[in-house]
C-alpha cells in the first residue's frame, strides 16, 4: 500500500508534490493474479497474463499528490449501494467478522448526514481498504483504514464520520 502523508507522493511517482498541485490520475498496478487493488476514482479494468494481473484505476477528479493512493492485498471485497452511492470494502480475511461489519456500520448514516449539511457526495463511490497502519488516511473516494481501527469494532466508528468529511475538504 502506499500511504503520502504529507509529502511522500514523490518517491514512488514523478510529480510536483505540494498540496495546491492536484491531478487527475490514470494508474496501472501489477500485482499477483488473485489479489485485489483498492484506489481512488474507478477500476477502468483488470487484466490476467498467468501468475500476474494488472488493474487499471482512473480518478477523473483533481487530487492531491499526497492522497494518490494504491492498496494492493488478498482483499475480501463487499459492495453495496446506499442512496445510490456505491460503498465498497476491501477488508483482509476475516476482518469483516472481527470488527469491521461493527465499524462500517454507521458509515451510510454518516454520508447522509454529511450530504445533508454539505451537498451531494463529490466522488464516484465511497470505499475503505485495510491497511497496517495505526491510523486512518482520507484519499477522496478510497479511505484507508489501519486494521488495528478494524479490529476494535465500533469503539471508533467517529473515525469514520471524520474520514469522510475529508471528501468535502481535501487538502
Amino acid at each position: 500500500f502506499t500511504v503520502n502523508v504529507t509529502d511522500g507522493a514523490r518517491y514512488w511517482f514523478p510529480c510536483h508534490d505540494v498540496l495546491a498541485d492536484k491531478a487527475t490520475v490514470r494508474m496501472r498496478v501489477e500485482g499477483p493474479a488473485g489479489w485485489v487493488v483498492a484506489a481512488p476514482g474507478v477500476l477502468e479494468g483488470t487484466e490476467t497474463m498467468g501468475d500476474r494481473a494488472t488493474w487499471t484505476w482512473s480518478a477523473d477528479f483533481p487530487i492531491t499528490p499526497y492522497l494518490i493512493h494504491f492498496s494492493l492485498g488478498q482483499y475480501e471485497v463487499r459492495r453495496e449501494e446506499h442512496d445510490g452511492v456505491p460503498f465498497e470494502y476491501y477488508l483482509l480475511p476475516g476482518s469483516w467478522e472481527r470488527g469491521g461489519e461493527a465499524l462500517f456500520a454507521h458509515a451510510p448514516q454518516a454520508i447522509e448526514l454529511l450530504v445533508g449539511r454539505y451537498g451531494a457526495y463529490p466522488f464516484p463511490k465511497v470505499a475503505f481498504d485495510e491497511i497496517d497502519l495505526g491510523g486512518a488516511v482520507e484519499q477522496p473516494s478510497c479511505v484507508s483504514i489501519g486494521s488495528q481501527i478494524i479490529q476494535a469494532g465500533d469503539q471508533y466508528d467517529e473515525v469514520i464520520a471524520h474520514e469522510m468529511a475529508h471528501m468535502w475538504f481535501q487538502g
